[in-house]
């Protein structure tokens, strides 16, 4: 399970850039030296080995002695990227590792504007392959707070507004122990029995209709005619198979 870690943050202009940079630094300084991390991410980098300088050929081994000279070199150099870009938030998650995309979301929440919010929720969640993995009330609340037309694309938003009143929506889980009440589903039930059957398991696939009011965005892009949803409350969820 992914550890939460706790930042002090105060409300702050919207759209302040520089709060959102303060912010970032805080988050990769605040994720201590793990020994023997052979596969745990770090917020810029994975492991036990990192490259320093981009295009410069060698590893240097990651230690309890240099672990914050190395933190403090990337996220200058990812700061340094993302002050010369014209999307800087956009920026900086290129530069982090997936898992960390909606924790600092949600430390910066209060520094963005709705529709900012919206641009990098609409990255990061089709980005990631198991969003799911972090605290449903959390990514509602982004969901809630991020503006619609900037967390889709056009042909997305067109789907999203033409949806009817109540809506048949599918989830294939993909172990045993899978949450049923995910934000996570889909429209097709060919794509819900795909990732049910995705480990070569049969697994359940259930079904539920929603109202659209619960129905946070829809996204097409990795073909999944995936429909984000506040499951909270959800009644009479039935299994397909």
């Amino acid at each position: 399970m992914f550890e939460v870690i706790k930042i002090e943050r105060k409300n702050k202009v919207k759209d302040d850039i520089e709060g959102v940079f303060k912010t970032f630094k805080a988050l990769c300084n605040a994720v201590p030296f793990k020994p023997n991390n052979f596969l745990s991410p770090y917020p810029l980098f994975s492991g036990n080995y990192v490259m320093l300088e981009p295009g410069v050929a060698g590893m240097v081994e990651v230690t309890k002695e240099n672990y914050q000279e190395i933190v403090e070199k990337q996220s200058s150099m990812a700061l340094e990227m993302a002050r010369k870009s014209k999307d800087p938030i956009i920026s900086l998650l290129l530069c982090m590792s997936t898992p960390y995309y909606m924790q600092f979301l949600h430390f910066i929440q209060d520094e963005v504007s709705p529709k900012t919010l919206g641009e990098c929720l609409g990255h990061c969640w089709t980005e990631m392959e198991f969003p799911n993995q972090h605290s449903s009330d959390m990514l509602i609340k982004l969901f809630e707070k991020a503006d619609k037309k900037s967390l889709m694309s056009d042909d997305e938003y067109e789907t999203f507004q033409a949806l009817p009143e109540t809506v048949m929506i599918y989830r294939g889980l993909q172990s045993k122990k899978a949450k049923v009440r995910a934000l996570s589903w889909t429209l097709s039930l060919e794509k819900a029995q795909w990732f049910a059957s995705r480990w070569k398991q049969k697994n359940k696939v259930v079904k539920v209709l929603v109202p659209k009011r619960k129905i946070l965005a829809y996204f097409k892009g990795r073909g999944e005619e995936e429909i984000v949803i506040n499951p909270n409350g959800l009644t009479k969820i039935i299994s397909v198979n």
